[in-house]
């Protein structure tokens, strides 16, 4: 159950293009699944619209980014804008459109913005402001003044005003990826974490951390918590800003990843490196890889931490291979797997639960 506050936590804020995306999600959703909840893995989109915010809205509901179901369709003469494509504005209504396809099925829904939605002479000011550098002070103040009144439409309005659609099918065979079921129960007793996004102060919670994940994990939990004691240890009684984050990890599964991505934002930033212990990989899996090393950067301080090995059930050694069994081992027994599932949990509670000196090893260094 994803609402709109929910997304806001992981893009940092919530401008007028970011809520016409999560509206353009809502009503591709009304359209190509009527009364059915759609799955994560039956998502493909393809936009028009550069930048991180509608690419944020849609990676946080539906995964596409993660697993490769993304893409951008710039207008031709948009492409010619000079810089990097994550900076660029959307500077016109032809950058607002979004098709959704639905990969069981191969139906697809095209979804744009009416040119109504937009005050008149926003994307001039957008043009000066954000590219020309030309906007003067008082059209700085009218651009914020439209940008408010753009939002206070795509918020209010009904979703037939804002937007035009056309239905239709894709051809050709589209590849299904199948993910994680929705949350559930999560209870949440941990403290959320404090982070600046520039200027807004984000609170988060393994909870939100698990919508984005797709469900809470022990990996999930253990990157959630890393981040607690790195925070803790590296910033005092600060709260940190995103941008001052680079995370070292040798876990390779996604769990951890997605916890460090949705509280930082460091593979958004390439500031996030994977480094595999030798003879290790997803289905090779030892103490080794519970290692993560958070650097501060603003000060090059950092922290290495670790999961202690008394905190797996039989020790890490004997869980990892009863892991290995269960979910790699095409001979594998229901035994195995229940076994796993059983140690599993009791992973799970003790990492929710554990005080993060009982969980965790540590030492610092200023590089």
């Amino acid at each position: 159950k994803i609402s709109i506050e929910d997304v806001g936590k992981y893009h940092g804020d919530m401008c007028p293009n970011f809520i016409t995306a999560f509206r353009a999600t809502q009503l591709a959703i009304k359209k190509l699944w009527k009364n059915e909840i759609p799955k994560r893995g039956d998502f493909r989109i393809i936009t028009a619209n550069p930048g991180a915010c509608a690419k944020d809205v849609f990676e946080f509901i539906t995964r596409v980014v993660s697993t490769g179901d993304f893409m951008f369709e710039l207008p031709v003469w948009h492409q010619t804008v000079e810089g990097p494509l994550q900076h660029h504005a959307p500077i016109s209504p032809d950058c607002f459109r979004f098709t959704f396809i639905r990969k069981s099925t191969n139906d697809s829904v095209t979804i744009r913005v009416k040119e109504d939605v937009f005050p008149q002479g926003f994307f001039e000011l957008l043009k000066k402001l954000k590219f020309e550098k030309t906007a003067t002070p008082e059209q700085k103040r009218a651009f914020g003044k439209a940008a408010q009144e753009w939002k206070t439409r795509v918020k209010q309005w009904p979703l037939e005003k804002i937007f035009s659609i056309r239905e239709g099918q894709i051809k050709g065979r589209l590849i299904s990826v199948r993910v994680r079921a929705n949350v559930t129960d999560t209870e949440d007793k941990l403290l959320p974490i404090l982070i600046y996004d520039e200027e807004n102060l984000l609170k988060i919670s393994i909870a939100d951390v698990g919508k984005y994940h797709g469900d809470v994990c022990p990996c999930l939990i253990v990157g959630f918590r890393a981040t607690q004691l790195a925070i803790s240890q590296l910033w005092k009684d600060g709260i940190p800003k995103r941008e001052d984050f680079k995370i070292m990890s040798a876990f390779p599964g996604r769990g951890s990843q997605d916890a460090f991505e949705f509280i930082t934002r460091v593979k958004t930033r390439d500031d996030f490196t994977l480094q595999l212990p030798p003879e290790t990989d997803i289905a090779n899996i030892s103490k080794d890889n519970l290692v993560f090393t958070f650097i501060q950067k603003s000060t090059g301080e950092q922290i290495k931490i670790w999961l202690k090995e008394e905190v797996f059930p039989g020790g890490a050694e004997e869980f990892f291979k009863l892991r290995k069994k269960a979910k790699f081992e095409k001979t594998t027994t229901l035994e195995n797997k229940k076994a796993f599932e059983s140690a599993k949990q009791e992973l799970k509670k003790a990492l929710m639960n554990l005080p993060l000196d009982k969980l965790f090893g540590f030492e610092k260094k200023v590089d």
